[in-house]
């Protein structure tokens, strides 16, 4: 006798929920997460799970709800990125090994108090080890169903070592000043700059380095000598912390170009802080002298203790630098859009910012305009959903706009889209003018048909596809009357169907 289609039901519920109850409540039942190029994602929802005995990592709050998940090192840098997230309020952590309450935070590698709905870290692993991610919601009440997704990505290192990061904000790629006489440039000792080359560099007390200080957020730019002697008027604006100190260095390269020795040609400021030698608008100079004309060489800025301050440079001015100091900028995959996401940690006159997007990574398109805040000293979180997906790879840049129309284009981030999803994939551009490309994935070697229909259910195009794998097809829409049409894919497998706009 069959059992009751309601009861089959209840059954198949209550075993699902029981399913998300217990995968992943604690470290021993972490879930598998795989580690993509281009960031993969995997949504979430963290449910009490009554294991309330151990302070949570990051050294703040209290045990409530975990979610945990594994993931198998590469050799590489590894990127966890969060988004969606509805409640933030989120310590994210990762453990080489199970953590216990006494070694959890001394085992943690890395953690990040996450408090806008995206956020994320890096980490760098060894190949084919085991590394659990700890999502633990950090206040609330017990049951409080705290959700978002999750992905985690393999980020691609230069030959020193360096992954995709800021601009400037490693000595191999440093920002250009140029001699502008009148003008200034403005730029910041941001907390998101990464210590690059401390251990050469640090000669503060019993250290040996060149530098007077110690290294904890330097960032570079290079210029090139037009005289034998350079000066570098630093102007401070504002300070969170106990101030700025810089140097300029002759550099060596390696062959793989990266940064080997650093000879200082000039004074060092250090701990320089408008506190301490005046109010805001003082001014303390960096000269570097001995230089040979033509050659190049980099000036080296450093917040002291990691301080944030911003600061001007009186006479020069600068490319290769976003007036905002951009944090964190990524894309990840959805079923119908690709979600970009970037973050600011601050703005000096952003109007906006431009979403540029190209296929083959040379000629980028504006597909879309997002306001800034102008100027902010705290941070901020941006997104952009571009609807227009198809398979392969497809790269996007942001341009940032001042208010005077001046810009400046970050770096370029990709995703290789390889959809599991069978049948019609995509339609796009849409809306659409004169063409539209269809993506299907066939899942079987007898193939299938392809059928565009106006509103009426006529149609109006017919082809048939033939063999498994990726087909894409190109219909002319210039003779169609503006209006919806729908794209209908049937095989043995079922059917799908996606609409499209035609416009003009």
């Amino acid at each position: 006798m069959k059992a009751p289609f309601y009861k089959i039901s209840l059954f198949l519920a209550l075993l699902w929920s029981t399913n998300i109850l217990a995968q992943g409540t604690t470290c021993p039942t972490a879930s598998n997460l795989s580690v993509n190029v281009g960031c993969v994602t995997e949504p979430w929802s963290n449910i009490d799970d009554g294991n309330m005995t151990w302070d949570q990592p990051c050294g703040s709050g209290s045990d409530y709800q975990d979610v945990w998940y594994k993931v198998t090192g590469t050799g590489g840098q590894i990127g966890v990125n969060i988004f969606h997230l509805n409640s933030p309020d989120l310590v994210l952590a990762v453990y080489p090994s199970c953590p216990t309450a006494s070694n959890a935070d001394n085992l943690a590698i890395s953690c990040e108090y996450i408090t806008g709905s995206t956020g994320g870290l890096d980490f760098p692993s060894v190949d084919g080890a085991t590394y659990y991610l700890q999502l633990q919601r950090r206040n609330g009440d017990y049951n409080d169903d705290q959700n978002g997704s999750i992905c985690v990505y393999e980020q691609v290192l230069t030959p020193c070592g360096n992954p995709t990061a800021l601009l400037n904000d490693f000595c191999e790629t440093p920002a250009t000043l140029t001699k502008n006489p009148g003008g200034t440039f403005s730029a910041t000792t941001d907390g998101t700059f990464t210590p690059d080359h401390a251990a050469v560099l640090d000669g503060y007390m019993a250290a040996t380095g060149p530098f007077c200080g110690l290294v904890h957020n330097n960032s570079w730019y290079q210029f090139e000598a037009t005289s034998t002697t350079e000066t570098f008027p630093i102007i401070f604006v504002s300070c969170t912390g106990d101030g700025v100190q810089g140097h300029v260095y002759r550099i060596t390269h390696n062959s793989d170009g990266c940064c080997e020795t650093f000879t200082p040609v000039s004074n060092c400021i250090f701990n320089v802080d408008h506190s301490l030698n005046g109010d805001p608008g003082s001014v303390e100079t960096i000269t570097a002298s001995g230089l040979i004309v033509g050659d190049m060489y980099v000036l080296m800025i450093d917040g002291y203790l990691g301080a944030r301050c911003d600061f001007t440079i009186d006479g020069w001015g600068a490319k290769n630098v976003l007036p905002v100091e951009l944090s964190r900028f990524m894309v990840t995959p959805f079923d119908d859009w690709n979600g970009i996401y970037w973050k600011t940690d601050s703005e000096r006159n952003n109007s906006h910012f431009n979403v540029l997007r190209s296929y083959d990574g040379v000629e980028f398109k504006n597909i879309g305009k997002v306001d800034g805040v102008g100027n902010s000293t705290s941070a901020n979180e941006y997104s952009f959903n571009d609807c227009e997906i198809r398979f392969g790879k497809v790269y996007y840049k942001l341009e940032q706009v001042n208010y005077d129309g001046s810009s400046t284009r970050s770096k370029v981030i990709s995703l290789d889209r390889r959809s599991a999803e069978v049948g019609l994939v995509a339609v796009y551009p849409n809306p659409t003018e004169s063409t539209v490309t269809i993506d299907i994935n066939v899942a079987s070697n007898e193939g299938g048909s392809v059928y565009i229909m106006g509103v009426n259910g006529i149609s109006i195009f017919q082809e048939n596809v033939d063999g498994r794998g990726i087909h894409q097809l190109t219909f002319n829409t210039a003779d169609l009357e503006n209006g919806i049409y729908y794209v209908r894919y049937v095989d043995c497998n079922g059917t799908s169907v996606k609409s499209f706009m035609k416009i003009k």
